[in-house]
């Protein structure tokens, strides 16, 4: 008895033991180098482009241990299969059970998106993998290529619709082909039979195959894509992705934080450059009392507030209200009218208008000679006309230059400057003291700023030639990268940036068919084609006095 025990205990102990192991085992390896490599495709079932395919199953093989439900949530087949599909695992091979009712002669496209995670390290496939095989003697080789061009395009959705009536609806219709944008936003989209194509790239966030406006980033088409037998291959069919805004803004809160501000909170960043005191007014409903606004800014607030400052001190009452009109987004769209209830505050404004910023063109305090400016940030709003008597501008001879303003609101603007001399000197003076708030607070005192003017020798250049057809109203823009205020655009096909300011900067060539010199990206529905664009494809790093020169860029 005492023997049998102890054997019980030793293959008790064992089992123990090797239970422990194995589940050891499944834990990801302590220490070392942290995983960074994508899982990559292997191999795959059916082969690509095989045809008079019959069997009831196709195979993918991954490179490494992979998220299962990531694969499953990442396999698009196109034409669709309505029926459910049965996935079954094994190691790092998936099986695919297909329907018994595929259609004859009809090629089919598999596509496993960017999706696709890794179990180590949840690293994600660089670009997605795309195989076709027929159920017929023919195989379908139409083929769309192109960039969806975005801050992260990864994971970016072609969207392409067989145009066999002119009624799309990508908000209620499924696309009849689907791939996925690698990191670098580029796309292969194969297996596609002759006929018409509308192809949108759609960052589907709610994995619905649907466009959500407001929800979905999106890419537009300058054209529809047409295939055949003698043009089996359309390239560069390339996006700028954009999000639609189609709220209206809202006011979300409002706070009396003294006397004379109110502290208001939109849903969404508001057009300042667009709204003004005006547009607002304050109700008192107890003693039949209107308030005007003297003063609305952004001041040092948070990203979708602003300030609104009034003179008027507000009567004790229990129903007070701001009425705001006509406030307009930064998509044009407009809230006409609201009421929002006020809740009295009777703390007396101490504070003086505070200088927040002041900020140059440049870095290391530098303005262009030519049309310089230097943009003003004040505190609290004021008389945006005292500006001509408060702001001094002087040269290194002690000589007043010209000037003008440009109003942002009601505490910022711009100091703008015709014309300066290169490489020289300047100094700002601003008395404070005439800069009074609503409330009537100041500071006696004068603020001064000095600043130079860049030389000739700053800058760098670009120069070259885009090949386009003779219809073509071609715009060139250089942007750079880091700033977004130092762009440079010219209307001609051969281009020449001779006042460059150094950094790294793309280039783009886009056909202005509306000759409005902007880049338009049209619209996903109703439908409104882009402009056709082509990227240079380096990003070119200008250096002072070093000119880049004899770039070709090629629209087809």
């Amino acid at each position: 008895m005492a023997e049998r025990t102890t054997i019980q205990k030793i293959i008790l102990a064992a089992l123990i033991t090797l239970l422990f192991y194995s589940c050891a085992n499944q834990l990801p390896p302590g220490g070392g180098d942290i995983d960074r490599i994508p899982p990559e495709i292997v191999s795959v079932y059916p082969e690509d482009q095989t045809v008079n395919f019959s069997d009831s199953y196709i195979e993918i093989e991954f490179s490494e241990y992979v998220n299962k439900r990531s694969v499953q949530e990442s396999i698009f087949i196109s034409p669709n299969i309505p029926q459910r599909l049965e996935y079954d695992w094994s190691g790092r091979s998936l099986e695919i059970v297909l329907p018994d009712s595929l259609r004859e002669n009809t090629t089919y496209t598999i596509t496993i998106g960017t999706d696709v995670e890794d179990i180590n390290n949840r690293n994600k496939m660089e670009k997605a993998y795309t195989f076709a095989f027929s159920t017929g003697d023919k195989i379908d080789i139409g083929t769309i290529t192109g960039t969806a061009i975005d801050a992260a395009p990864l994971g970016t959705m072609i969207f392409a619709y067989k145009m066999l009536t002119d009624t799309l609806n990508p908000l209620k219709q499924k696309p009849d082909y689907i791939t996925q944008c690698g990191t670098d936003g580029s796309y292969r989209l194969t297996g596609l039979s002759d006929g018409s194509y509308r192809v949108f790239a759609v960052k589907d966030e709610f994995r619905n195959f649907l466009y959500d406006p407001s929800q979905d980033r999106f890419g537009v088409p300058h054209t529809e894509v047409i295939l055949s037998d003698s043009i089996d291959l359309f390239t560069n069919l390339n996006y700028q992705l954009q999000l639609e805004d189609t709220a209206k803004p809202r006011v979300l809160g409002l706070t009396m934080t003294d006397a004379n501000h109110l502290l208001i909170e939109f849903n969404e960043p508001v057009d300042s450059t667009l709204i003004s005191n005006e547009s607002f007014f304050i109700y008192d409903s107890t003693n039949q009392r209107r308030t005007s606004v003297d003063y609305f800014f952004k001041g040092k607030t948070k990203k979708k507030n602003f300030l609104l400052s009034f003179s008027d001190s507000l009567l004790a009452s229990d129903e007070l209200y701001l009425i705001s009109t006509n406030i307009i987004d930064k998509s044009g769209n407009k809230l006409e009218y609201e009421i929002t209830s006020i809740v009295r505050n009777d703390k007396p404004d101490t504070t003086f208008p505070e200088l927040l910023s002041l900020k140059e063109q440049f870095q290391n305090g530098k303005v262009d000679y030519i049309n310089g400016d230097v943009l003003v940030n004040y505190s609290d709003g004021f008389d945006f006309n005292i500006l001509k008597d408060a702001v001094k501008v002087f040269d290194n001879r002690k000589t007043e230059v010209n000037k003008e303003f440009v109003k942002i609101d009601d505490a910022t603007f711009y100091i703008t400057f015709p014309s300066l001399r290169p490489n020289s000197d300047y100094e700002i003076k601003i008395d404070n003291k005439l800069l009074v708030d609503a409330a009537g607070n100041f500071i006696d005192s004068v603020f001064t700023y000095k600043f130079s003017t860049i030389n000739n020798l700053d800058f760098s250049g670009i120069s070259g030639k885009v090949i386009a057809d003779d219809e073509m109203n071609i715009v060139v823009l250089a942007k750079n990268i880091n700033d977004e205020k130092l762009a440079y655009k010219q209307n001609t096909r051969n281009f020449n940036f001779d006042r460059v300011f150094p950094g790294k900067y793309l280039l783009i060539a886009f056909d202005d068919k509306n000759e409005n010199l902007e880049y338009d990206k049209g619209m996903i529905y109703p439908f409104i084609p882009s402009e056709q664009f082509v990227f240079y494809p380096d990003t070119l790093e200008l250096k002072p006095r070093w000119p880049v020169g004899d770039i070709t860029i090629k629209i087809e």
